[in-house]
């Protein structure tokens, strides 16, 4: 015949176990999935992270010389925030602002970094 202390054991046992298993659930649905592309030639395409299959934080996109092309932010699938697209020698060719996907705002430089295009309030 079992004790109350063999019991107790066991019900603390179950629970740590039920425990751990709750834990780990749900932490694998938060969880995020880091996507690398790369060019048929190898070379990385981009790079972003999901969360429940959709796009979440920044993505980077790279000229196949593996230059920076463009950073955008994502919010749950929806493009938020500022996106940055670069020319190959890393200056800032265009910045985008956006809101719940829609552009808000837009700034286009030529090489020499004056600003040739604008749309919205930047």
């Amino acid at each position: 015949m079992l004790t109350n202390i063999e019991i107790s054991m066991g019900y603390l046992w179950i629970s740590f176990i039920f425990f751990i298993l709750i834990f780990i659930l749900f932490f694998n649905k938060y969880k995020y999935k880091k996507v690398k592309e790369r060019y048929p030639s190898g070379e990385p395409r981009r790079s972003y992270y999901l969360k429940k299959g959709k796009k979440q934080g920044t993505e980077t996109i790279y000229y196949k010389s593996g230059e920076i092309n463009k950073r955008k932010k994502w919010n749950n699938g929806t493009q938020q925030g500022r996106a940055t697209t670069f020319y190959k020698d890393g200056r800032i060719y265009i910045i985008e602002e956006y809101h719940s996907g829609e552009l808000i705002n837009c700034v286009i430089y030529n090489p020499n970094g004056e600003k040739i295009e604008r749309y919205g309030s930047i």
